[in-house]
């Protein structure tokens, strides 16, 4: 899967990471590595939290895990995930 994100296209790739890393972003190669072991609603969270980090790395790590929870469950409850 390919999704644009400020202009910049992103490459998102399910593989397997470190039990401490659920995602991770690799800005220079422009990829979002997803742990492909997690759930398909952890998957579909995760994902936004990483988007939210390319968006705006300086947000606080609690506030981003809450931003991305939120938008995950308004997404999924409006049939838009």
């Amino acid at each position: 899967m390919r999704i644009k994100i400020g202009g910049h296209i992103y490459k998102v790739l399910y593989v397997d990471l470190p039990a401490d890393d659920a995602g991770v972003v690799d800005k220079t190669k422009g990829i979002i590595f997803i742990d492909k072991n997690l759930t398909k609603s952890e998957k579909e969270a995760t994902l936004i939290h990483e988007i939210l980090h390319i968006i705006n790395s300086e947000l606080d790590h609690v506030i981003l895990d809450s931003l991305a929870q939120q938008l995950h469950q308004v997404l999924k409850q409006n049939k838009l995930f």
